[in-house]
């Protein structure tokens, strides 16, 4: 079964005001491997696509990779991000920050290793690594 994948958009999926290196081909990878089982744990989503993809349209030009995008289904949450995961299933959230109670939470539910830390200013072909080594949650 394919864990549950988390995505934040700034500064995961977008850098500078741009899409991020290998945006594309990570979104496909999603959509192909991992389709249903992907969703947006972003400020940009509270509930519902229609206001990450409207976000997106001004960042992302290729129309297969907003289609795939279209795919990825909204999470709720109101303070931590945490509240937005199913943490009774195998998952891996990719971030470009960690606070530091869901830090916590995620320690308290033995899944801090799930939490994939992306620093696209010191690593920008980051999304293109993850497409051909992509993490396995424990």
């Amino acid at each position: 079964m394919s864990p549950n994948i988390y995505l934040d958009i700034d500064g995961v999926l977008l850098s500078n005001g741009k899409s991020a290196i290998g945006l594309d081909s990570f979104i496909a990878y999603l959509d192909d491997k991992h389709q249903g089982n992907v969703y947006w744990l972003t400020t940009h989503c509270k509930g519902s696509n229609d206001s990450v993809i409207s976000y997106l349209k001004q960042f992302v030009g290729n129309e297969q990779t907003l289609k795939a995008m279209g795919h990825i289904k909204p999470t709720k949450w109101n303070v931590a991000k945490t509240e937005g995961i199913d943490l009774d299933q195998p998952f891996i959230w990719f971030d470009d920050n960690l606070l530091y109670g869901e830090k916590m939470i995620l320690e308290q539910n033995n899944a801090l290793e799930n939490m994939i830390l992306v620093n696209l200013k010191d690593k920008p072909n980051s999304l293109e690594n993850f497409v051909q080594d992509f993490p396995i949650p424990v």
